[in-house]
């Protein structure tokens, strides 16, 4: 079963009662497992500001997002940030007094995802992933959710049940069309009292969607751009860009879809090195000029780089080759966003990175406040920003293990040659020393073996067949 989101659907998840035990982690279960939520889909009906007639709300629109590919570590940072810059670590509610004095006193600027509401339960939960953009309906106008307000965004709403069922309902029958059994939500504002919620003339609240895969969708980097730009806030979105090895990455995607869940159907399924070179034929196919030609990719007008990457590169899950090119999504979305309002992050510096400096970075760049007690929390051993190595790596959603290292190593060097120059422009884009050249190849391949003598076709190259190591 091939998993396409269409225009008018994005992933959601019943909601689930509890939190998990360790330190610092104050998510639902299912706000962090995306296998959990993949299954319950929820179609959610657009809707345009000119439609709704809410006068004197607004919402507030996320300016933080982190879109690169699955499987580098999108879930893990989305925990770190909402665990460390979150609302209830830098401005927690007081109950005791009115949610203007609340948030008018607040003085730090503090992270806030998008929320999955149940209609029933009058109850919202966080959410990573919101997938909005991708919608060709998310253009100019395109609000998310009926009108809530901040309160229902808290771990500890200062609402009681009573009261959020009421103010629940009243937000969907103000916008029937964005209510359905679960939906998707941003908190709204008075615009009456819109310096309640900035600091120094800018927004307070950074709302993150980290949607992964919205780099190598024209779709999307075209309508975070149109809405920010209607905001006038275009200037202050960013961009956290993490990018793990390709082929290790690819290969981890492929073991989880193809391995674990068996949503991978297609005839080749199990094994990586026909997928790799079925998925290498058709970027080729796509377009034969352009196919490894970074030079000539580089100096294509807007309208044709956004054409080629919208339809050579399919933003989808299963994409194992696309998903790890990255250097073409990028440099679309630099002809959109200028390079500064990208951090771009390497997957592998995490396993050595100092979890405070690392957040201390993070901040740099969001400009999202730093707590010492909320970072002596996050950045504790075992604690959410703490980066181990915990058994976890391409093979862990592997059903054989020592099968599957023969062919990761059987795939090792013909697939080097393919990305080589699309490496090579990463760099140019972000650093120019971001790559993998620095670091022994596959860290998780324990058992150093030579590999099966396998040929791994790459087009436009005589098959190289492995035999030295």
């Amino acid at each position: 079963m091939a998993f396409v989101l269409g225009a008018s659907f994005v992933l959601g998840i019943d909601d689930q009662a509890g939190q998990q035990g360790v330190q610092g982690i104050v998510l639902p279960p299912a706000a962090m497992d995306f296998k959990a939520q993949a299954p319950r889909v929820r179609a959610v009906q657009s809707f345009r500001q000119g439609e709704m007639q809410l006068e004197g709300w607004e919402p507030l629109m996320p300016t933080l997002f982190l879109p690169a590919a699955p499987k580098s570590a999108t879930t893990w940072l989305y925990g770190c940030m909402d665990n460390t810059f979150g609302s209830d670590q830098l401005c927690p509610v007081n109950k005791s007094a009115s949610s203007s004095e609340v948030w008018a006193e607040c003085d730090k600027k503090f992270f806030m995802p998008a929320h999955q509401c149940n209609r029933e339960q009058a109850k919202c939960h966080p959410q990573k992933e919101a997938f909005w953009f991708q919608q060709p309906t998310a253009a100019d106008g395109h609000l998310f959710g009926p009108r809530l307000p901040l309160e229902f965004f808290t771990s500890e709403p200062s609402f009681d049940d009573q009261e959020s069922g009421r103010q629940l309902k009243k937000a969907c029958e103000e916008s029937p069309g964005a209510c359905s059994d679960t939906f998707l939500s941003l908190p709204w504002v008075p615009s009456a009292r819109k310096a309640d919620y900035q600091l120094n003339g800018k927004p307070k609240i950074t709302i993150a969607d980290f949607t992964p895969n919205y780099l190598c969708s024209p779709n999307a980097m075209h309508n975070i751009a149109t809405a920010a730009e209607q905001r006038g806030l275009k200037d202050q979105v960013k961009f956290i860009v993490s990018f793990r090895e390709p082929l290790e990455r690819a290969f981890s995607e492929w073991s989880m879809f193809a391995l674990s869940w068996e949503w991978d159907r297609t005839l080749n399924s199990k094994n990586f090195s026909a997928r790799m070179e079925e998925q290498v034929e058709s970027l080729k196919a796509c377009n034969e000029t352009l196919f490894r030609n970074t030079e000539l990719l580089q100096s294509l007008p807007d309208a044709e780089l956004f054409s080629y990457v919208g339809k050579c590169f399919g933003a989808k899950a299963m994409e194992y080759v696309g998903n790890s090119l990255y250097a073409p999504c990028l440099l679309m979305a630099q002809r959109i966003f200028p390079a500064e309002q990208f951090h771009v992050m390497r997957y592998e510096d995490l396993y050595t990175a100092r979890p405070a400096e690392m957040v201390s970075k993070l901040a740099a760049f969001t400009g999202l406040a730093l707590d010492d007690e909320a970072v002596r929390k996050s950045t504790q051993e075992n604690g959410p920003c703490y980066f181990n190595m915990a058994g976890d790596g391409p093979m862990h959603m592997s059903t054989d293990d020592s099968e599957n290292k023969e062919e990761l190593h059987a795939s090792e060097k013909s697939l080097a040659y393919f990305f080589k120059p699309y490496n090579e422009l990463l760099a140019k884009l972000s650093r120019p020393d971001f790559g993998w050249n620095d670091r022994p190849q596959f860290r998780w391949l324990s058992v150093r073996r030579a590999p099966v003598r396998m040929p791994i076709p790459v087009p436009g190259r005589v098959p190289h067949v492995m035999d030295d190591y």
